[in-house]
């Protein structure tokens, strides 16, 4: 949502003193003055209602469809959009309701406690006991009053050990409690990340502004009152009917993809993850229909709205990250004119049903986590993260016109914050101060710099007053869909940073911004100076484009992303598997050199890892999930702008080939096989001969032993023998040869096959 001040009604974020920017025919402004006229009388019409439903139906709370699959149960904290960072040997404390969706009571006892961590981004997860230490029932930490169900109620808080065995990863966590109403389980995925060590200079992700669902392109001028004609590149757009090989907003996709090669220490999105208004326009002004209708779809469907598919996004990620709402996650969605039932159901399969009565902000805390919540890097870095639309249902109301059945979104989508957030983040910050590298205070909404988007000035005047209060260093922002870097007078050293949006509804580009802190300095944290981010795609034009047109056709061309590579294989069951990977952020300034790129082998179990043939790699970790396997951590080799990179990975050979011997005139030939492993190996020999393959002899080698062949026990007289080895185990073979009664001798390592 671009920025907007003042008091008009928005239809789709678009003032309805003109619908849409219609081709400019003779005779179509008359038709065009008219169906303003409508639309006024409609809403004029429609406020008594609209007001009298909401002091009749809503609450602060907000509407949930009945049924809704809550991704957030009993499990409250970490959560995927509130994970927690521990060190390996160190406690964590997880929160826990065990009756689930925001229990108004506890238990009074609970009698055990099971708590696993499961590696994410494992084919075969790798499971980590964590042993009770201390449980105690209290108000929850993690949910600020006001930020979703569990704030301000009593939670079980269950403190557990991770093992100093465990490795460095992010882990899914699975909870059982067992409690007057039985065995109660619950996961949350993504949920924590396990470090060696908390580091001094770390680095992370900005992302903003996915905009799920969102089928406009660029050129989303809410000041001139335009309407842009659909997405700028429909085959990246590529919404759920589309059908395509990778379906699902490309752009996303591809942004995350760079991010999980770039591999940072984690993420920060602010906000603006899907649309939130269920159609943008109906037919005939709305030619480019997503399939998707609004932020829950129905059951029958699978609940495959907005929320999903911004969940499957960001489960694509490989990474934490700390996921903060914006305007688009939390508009209320209900029509106008008429009390609403609980669920309006579809209207017998047509393409724009009646939509679930729901609240995003109701919905936002059953996925990711608290609307508004503080985390952090360890004792290095604070995060203090604020919900900028904190506004009564009425003021986030999205609702459906009368008579013409166009949906409009609420007068205004800039920030405002109510006294109970403000009370949180202004004790968050005051607690923080001092006690960290750096402090941060973040939001969908800027409330300083360039972008600044607040429309509520006592709130504003707050924000910026606690910012130099308590000595914030940087703020992250969106919202805009532009970068934007600075400071401003009102908010003293704070350093506003505002990214643009990962769709091509900006006049900018698609990207997202990289930045880079080390101990309490912030730089670089631009892709070129001073605010531009980095780009999503190969051949990004690093502009503001001039006007829409120019954005689109520029846009329309840009379909590779700027970190493409991948493995040639995903199979497990190979002995050889190579990752390749290209460079095109070719124009960073600083310049960007892909060096902590991190990949997972999967391959058949053939040793050990240090046996294993690594090309422009090296080896960080191994470890084997299950019998036959074996997984490989492989750090890439640099890649620097530009460049392309391909890391080989080759199982420690079975079959080797040695030098040519002698067994004639005194000379005498050996052969030597070492068997290094835990197990007993089964070899074979074969002499190769000027007139042929002659069969050696086999044998079994117990572990950890060597076994030494004479060839002239087979071969003997010959002046020409080359020998095969071939073993079901990877081992060891060198020839020697000796001559004058051993006076001179010499010996060769063979050359390993595959």
């Amino acid at each position: 949502m671009r920025r907007m001040r003042g008091g008009r009604i928005y239809c789709e974020g678009v003032s309805v003193k003109l619908l849409v920017k219609a081709k400019k025919a003779a005779g179509a402004r008359p038709f065009l003055w008219l169906l303003i006229l409508v639309i006024g009388l409609a809403l004029f019409v429609t406020f008594p209602s609209i007001k009298k439903a909401e002091a009749d139906f809503w609450d602060d709370v907000g509407k949930i469809p009945a049924a809704w699959p809550w991704k957030i149960n009993s499990i409250v904290y970490p959560t995927i959009g509130n994970p927690a960072f521990v060190k390996k040997g160190d406690n964590l404390t997880i929160e826990f309701d065990y009756y689930g969706k925001g229990s108004a009571s506890q238990p009074a006892t609970i009698d055990w406690w099971d708590v696993w961590l499961y590696s994410s981004n494992d084919d075969w997860p790798a499971g980590k006991f964590c042993a009770d230490v201390s449980e105690v029932r209290q108000v929850s930490s993690a949910w600020p009053d006001g930020s979703g169900p569990w704030g301000g109620k009593e939670v079980w808080k269950v403190t557990v050990n991770v093992p100093a065995s465990t490795r460095e990863d992010l882990y899914d966590i699975r909870v059982m409690a067992g409690g007057p109403g039985g065995v109660k389980t619950d996961w949350q995925r993504h949920a924590v990340q396990v470090v060696d060590q908390y580091k001094e200079s770390f680095n992370f992700i900005h992302i903003s502004d996915f905009h799920i669902n969102d089928p406009r392109g660029p050129g989303v001028d809410l000041a001139g009152f335009e309407i842009p004609a659909g997405p700028a590149n429909p085959e990246e757009f590529d919404p759920p009917n589309a059908g395509g090989q990778f379906p699902y907003y490309k752009y996303n996709r591809k942004a995350v993809d760079n991010v999980n090669r770039i591999n940072p220490d984690f993420v920060v999105m602010t906000g603006d993850t899907v649309f939130g208004v269920p159609i943008f326009l109906e037919p005939p002004f709305h030619a480019n229909a997503t399939g998707v209708i609004d932020y829950t779809d129905y059951p029958e469907n699978g609940w495959k709205g907005e929320y999903y598919y911004a969940y499957e996004h960001i489960m694509r990620l490989e990474v934490p990250i700390f996921l903060v709402p914006g305007n688009h996650d939390t508009y209320y969605l209900y029509q106008s004119g008429t009390d609403p039932p609980e669920e309006q159901p579809s209207n017998g399969g047509s393409t724009y049903p009646n939509h679930l009565l729901q609240d995003g902000a109701g919905l936002w805390p059953t996925y990711f986590g608290p609307l508004y919540f503080s985390c952090d890097y360890g004792n290095k870095a604070h995060f203090t993260n604020y919900w900028g639309y904190d506004k009564p249902p009425a003021d986030r109301g999205s609702w459906k016109v009368p008579i013409l059945g166009y949906w409009c979104t609420p007068t205004d989508a800039n920030a405002s914050i109510r006294a109970t957030q403000m009370s949180f983040l202004d004790s968050d910050l005051a607690a923080a101060d001092g006690k960290y590298n750096v402090v941060s205070l973040n939001g969908h909404h800027a409330f300083g710099g360039a972008h600044e988007a607040f429309s509520d000035a006592a709130s504003l005047s707050q924000m910026q007053t606690a910012s130099v209060s308590h000595h914030v260093d940087f703020s992250l922002s969106g919202h805009t869909h532009s970068d934007a870097v600075g400071t401003d007078g009102a908010t003293g050293d704070t350093l506003h940073i505002n990214t643009t949006t990962t769709s091509m509804g900006t006049n900018e580009y698609p990207g997202f911004r990289h930045v880079f802190v080390d101990g309490s300095t912030i730089s670089p944290y631009y892709y070129q100076p001073t605010a531009f981010s980095h780009p999503t795609y190969k051949d990004t034009l690093i502009i503001y484009h001039p006007d829409s047109e120019s954005a689109r056709e520029h846009f329309a061309t840009l379909h590779t992303p700027s970190i493409p590579g991948g493995f040639n294989t995903s199979r497990p069951d190979v002995t050889e598997k190579y990752f390749q990977v290209w460079n095109y952020f070719d124009e960073g300034n600083p310049e960007v050199t892909l060096d902590n790129m991190v990949q997972d082998f999967v391959m058949v179990d053939a040793g050990d890892a240090s046996d294993y043939r690594i090309t422009n790699g090296t080896l960080l970790n191994s470890w084997k999930p299950q019998t036959g396997y074996i997984v490989l951590r492989v750090k890439i080799d640099d890649v620097p702008p530009g460049g392309y990179m391909m890391t080989r990975v080759a199982a420690p050979p079975k079959t080797w080939y040695l030098a040519e011997g002698c067994t004639n005139g005194g000379f005498e030939t050996w052969v030597l096989v070492q068997n290094p492993s835990d197990e007993k190996a089964t070899i074979k020999l074969t002499y190769m001969t000027p007139t042929g393959e002659i069969e050696g002899p086999g044998a079994e080698l117990e572990p950890n032993s060597r076994m030494t062949f004479f060839v002239g026990d087979t071969v003997p007289g010959e002046w020409s023998v080359s020998t095969m080895v071939e073993s079901d185990l990877p081992v060891i073979c060198e020839r020697a040869m000796y001559w004058g009664d051993r006076v001179g001798g010499h010996d060769s390592i063979g050359f390993m096959g595959d």
